[in-house]
């Protein structure tokens, strides 16, 4: 069995931590909005190189690139949001709250996709939704 998925994941945690840590940083010496566009430099930066490094050549259908469109202008609009959030609110609290974003995923995927839930699924889905309440008071 290939276990790479697993390490691609834990480094994605790791990498998602420092991100939410920077984040915080950053704000401390920048407004809200000029973190974002130097964020986005960064990322523009890491795309450029890994597009040169992996000899990105442009293909696929077209309803599949519309797709990852979307998906790229809905982080980026979702990154104005949370630098907005953690600029003005504890880090602890807005980055625990945002990577709930799962939840928003998975009652998507249910509804448009036909997906169904486990007994046990349901019960991280509660657990998660608690937390939500927790970390918001």
């Amino acid at each position: 069995m290939n276990n790479l998925w697993l390490l691609f994941t834990f480094a994605a945690m790791l990498l998602w931590g420092l991100w939410g840590f920077f984040s915080k940083l950053a704000t401390s010496y920048l407004n809200d909005t000029d973190a974002v566009i130097y964020h986005s430099i960064g990322s523009a930066l890491v795309v450029a190189i890994a597009a040169f490094l992996l000899r990105f050549q442009p293909g696929g259908k077209p309803i599949g690139i519309f797709y990852a469109m979307i998906s790229g202008v809905s982080a980026a609009l979702a990154t104005f949001f949370f630098f907005s959030a953690i600029t003005r609110g504890r880090s602890v609290v807005v980055v625990s709250m945002t990577a709930l974003y799962p939840l928003i995923t998975l009652g998507l995927g249910m509804l448009f996709l036909h997906e169904a839930l486990t007994l046990r699924q349901l019960l991280g889905v509660g657990m998660a939704l608690g937390a939500i309440i927790l970390l918001s008071s």
